[in-house]
């Protein structure tokens, strides 16, 4: 079974200490901030922090001088590194090679959002429901991303994200209506526009941004006649919130508030779950450590329309087991899919719910 395998895997920090390597950090923000508090809990001690070249100058970061990578490997020839930063895309993997042939290098997986950590006290507590969604997936490719990614959180080991193959394909039925599709967390119209160009015989789309800047691109990027911008958060009830932080790092907190939050049974028309409301064909959340509440929020909609479902799984440490599970309760007979882009660390990963036709 998938759990116990993954629980037999050695930690990050039992591999940054069995390395027997001096720990550098590779890196420096709020990223380097999160990991080195959180190492330091865990018993790692760190030698210090290296950034790449066009980054170092006189500056230190948590008491420690920058240097750059040539500097510390004259003095200390391998280390063990770790990565305190984001790439995106294929060539993240090229660009991080030439230190991977060098030295031992990790990457910690601290959620973007929230506390705690998806580890193996979690993988053991949910160990059960970690089988059951591996169970439930329904294609290969599906079942190994998902080990993947999860062996990765654990161990931080690179090597888990790189997968020989296409990796971020949607399921067809993504795009295969000719309804309305509900875009929440449009940020500038990117995921409207890539929507509408895979799909042209959508009807329109209904894309929800809470951030006013962003909220002026998304309007400026996108045609009103295809997309319908509305200036809102998605959650589980309709009322205001507060904002704080920016980009992955952005919370809402329910309340008074500048921030208006949508349910999408109220935008849409499902007070109830056999109300009559606007046919909707495909459902994108990608809600900055909201999902939840947005599925919560359109749990009539989903039960009336049945549209497919495509939900982030990685703002919080318990998404890439919660999240799913709550999926399959709104829809027990659809089927499971997970994808995820090229990207360090694991973020962008996805879950789609997909009904079965013979079923609709």
């Amino acid at each position: 079974m998938l759990a116990a395998e993954l629980l037999r895997l050695p930690s990050v920090y039992e591999r940054l200490k069995q390395s027997g390597l001096p720990v550098y950090l590779y890196g420096t923000g709020d990223g380097a901030d999160k990991i080195l508090d959180d190492l330091t809990a865990e018993g790692v001690s760190i030698r210090g922090v290296f950034a790449s070249d066009s980054f170092v100058r006189e500056r230190t970061f948590r008491g420690f001088p920058v240097e750059s990578l040539a500097d510390v490997e004259a003095r200390e020839g391998c280390i063990a590194a770790v990565l305190c930063f984001g790439l995106e895309g294929e060539e993240a993997f090229e660009f991080l090679r030439p230190i991977t042939k060098k030295h031992f290098l990790v990457s910690p997986a601290l959620p973007v959002y929230g506390g705690g950590k998806l580890d193996h006290a979690l993988v053991e507590v949910c160990a059960e429901d970690v089988d059951r969604i591996h169970d439930w997936l329904a294609d290969d490719l599906s079942k190994e991303l998902y080990r993947r990614v999860l062996a990765y959180h654990l161990t931080g080991d690179l090597t888990y994200l790189e997968y020989p193959g296409e990796s971020n394909q949607a399921p067809d039925a993504y795009y295969a209506h000719s309804l309305t599709h509900l875009d929440v967390g449009a940020y500038d119209g990117d995921t409207a526009l890539e929507y509408l160009a895979s799909n042209p015989h959508c009807q329109k789309i209904l894309a929800f941004e809470p951030n006013p800047q962003t909220f002026r691109k998304l309007q400026k990027n996108t045609d009103p006649a295809r997309v319908e911008c509305i200036l809102a958060a998605c959650g589980a009830k309709d009322g205001f919130a507060s904002r704080s932080g920016s980009g992955r790092g952005s919370r809402l907190e329910m309340g008074a508030g500048e921030v208006s939050v949508r349910a999408l049974d109220s935008v849409c028309g499902y007070p109830y779950i056999h109300s009559r409301g606007i046919p909707v064909g495909s459902l994108k959340i990608d809600a900055e450590g909201e999902d939840l509440p947005v599925l919560q929020g359109a749990a009539n909609l989903i039960t009336a329309c049945r549209p497919v479902l495509c939900v982030s799984a990685y703002h919080r440490a318990e998404d890439l087991i919660r999240l799913p599970l709550v999926m399959k309760r709104l829809d027990y007979q659809s089927k499971l899919y997970f994808r995820k882009k090229p990207y360090v660390p694991a973020w962008d990963t996805v879950f789609y719910l997909v009904p079965n036709k013979e079923d609709t």
